[in-house]
């Protein structure tokens, strides 16, 4: 039987739980973070048999299954530095131009120094959309709105690559008399 996977009407208690798990530190499970928020696909990675020292909240389309290979809305938590990164998130093996659509946003190892005298240990060439101190109280409705944007910019690509994929297949049809 078929397991339901739950639609979120907000992501901000997702956001606020996930700095929590990652902040005590007891916990890798990762199971309540999945779920569909406007119909993407939510998943979290904690660590597998040790805690990651980057933990994440992503966003991902059907079908998108190694993040290393792709690009998605992501929160990242520089737990040690007590930095929470919402970026547009770029897999190791693509390019964030390629895989954004030629956005100018400073990456994350452009950015996280300046604004936090930090160098990233990871994650480094994923595009940074905005950052917040955990030291301080984090207004995640403002955490949430920025990955929001992010989502919609996700979402416009999404639909442009299925555009363009239908247009493929018809100009292949075409040629090929049928």
């Amino acid at each position: 039987m078929a397991t339901t996977i739950p639609e979120l009407s907000t992501i901000e208690p997702h956001l606020v739980r996930f700095v929590k798990q990652v902040d005590e530190g007891v916990s890798l499970a990762n199971f309540n973070y999945v779920g569909r928020y406007r119909g993407l696909v939510t998943k979290a990675a904690f660590g597998m048999g040790a805690r990651s020292r980057v933990p994440w909240f992503g966003v991902f389309a059907d079908g998108l299954i190694r993040p290393s290979e792709g690009s998605y809305p992501v929160v990242l938590y520089y737990k040690a530095a007590k930095i929470l990164v919402v970026a547009y998130g770029v897999g190791e093996a693509r390019t964030a131009q390629s895989a954004w659509g030629g956005l100018d946003f400073p990456t994350i190892a452009e950015e996280l120094p300046k604004l936090f005298s930090h160098r990233p240990e990871r994650y480094g060439s994923s595009l940074m959309a905005g950052g917040f101190s955990t030291a301080r109280t984090v207004n995640f409705a403002e955490v949430a709105a920025l990955l929001d944007g992010v989502v919609d910019r996700y979402i416009d690509l999404q639909r442009l690559a299925a555009v363009q994929l239908q247009q493929d297949g018809a100009n292949a049809a075409a040629k090929s008399g049928g």
